[in-house]
């Protein structure tokens, strides 16, 4: 919306040099070529204009896609986008939340369960029972100690191998969310710096680039009616400070979107209770 208000703006202008040409035509004050300048860079922002409508109804029905009727209602302003939760150096600890990382991480607590268990299973389950039994008349009570040891045929082989296999598990876990959370790390720091190189890049466009735009377009509109300039000057003019005006607010908006995928990157508390873990039965089972 704020494009097709600058655009229209900016149209707006327009139409008044294709007023004043036509008028200074019929004066005998310029030229034909003068008219039909104005007349085609009235109808190329018109062109724009309808273009930038367009885009403003396209972004309505989408928003509508995931907030049904909020297109109805009026926007109130915009975000603070110049602070995020996010800093560049310590990104492994902020980034222990995303769900992805919590996911793999408890992945990989199951993994080193199992191979926990499969150690402790590697020792001998000796057991020992001590029995005391009162028996009837003409009978003498009975003690009887019973000691039970597994027969370990073959059996430290298997647990080995059973161990190395959970031992592996848990390695292969580890190395899955550690890569995940260098990768995820990564692109974070990659946003960051695309976002504050965009915020920089806006406040030049702000501070400098369109203020110099627009006095070029006053500049120029005093020189064309003092005839020191000609009307296709000040019809570039025009051209010059609305490419500005539209690039500050391009800017903006991917400044804008990076700041909402930064800010919202960790979900709420009751979002990651629900995180599933996707484990094999045999590799999550404690025996």
């Amino acid at each position: 919306e704020a494009v097709d208000r600058t655009v229209l703006q900016q149209l707006e202008a327009v139409r008044l040099e294709v007023t004043a040409a036509d008028a200074a035509y019929r004066g005998g004050h310029g030229t034909a070529a003068d008219v039909l300048a104005a007349r085609q860079a009235f109808a190329e922002f018109e062109d724009l204009a309808s273009e930038s409508s367009r885009e403003v109804s396209a972004a309505k029905l989408a928003l509508d896609r995931w907030v049904p009727g909020a297109s109805d209602h009026a926007l109130v302003g915009n975000p603070a986008i110049d602070a995020i939760p996010l800093h560049k150096h310590g990104l492994d600890a902020q980034l222990a939340r995303h769900p992805e990382i919590l996911a793999l991480e408890r992945r990989e607590g199951l993994a080193r369960a199992g191979a926990e268990a499969a150690r402790a299973d590697r020792r001998p389950d000796w057991s020992v029972e001590l029995v005391y039994s009162q028996r009837g008349i003409g009978y003498s009570n009975m003690v009887t100690l019973e000691l039970t040891v597994p027969l370990e045929i073959r059996r430290a082989r298997r647990q080995d191998q059973r161990l190395a296999a959970r031992l592996a598990e848990a390695s292969q876990a580890k190395a899955e969310r550690e890569d995940m959370l260098r990768e995820h790390a990564a692109q974070i720091a990659t946003m960051i710096d695309a976002w504050d190189s965009a915020r920089e890049r806006l406040e030049r466009y702000r501070t400098s680039i369109v203020p110099l735009a627009t006095d070029r377009v006053v500049a120029a509109r005093a020189a064309y009616r003092g005839g020191k300039a000609t009307l296709t000057d000040l019809l570039t003019s025009h051209r010059a400070e609305i490419d500005a005006r539209l690039k500050a607010l391009q800017l903006e908006a991917i400044a804008a979107r990076l700041w909402g995928q930064l800010a919202f990157l960790e979900p709420p508390p009751e979002t990651l209770a629900a995180i599933p873990v996707s484990v094999d039965a045999d590799q999550g089972a404690l025996p």
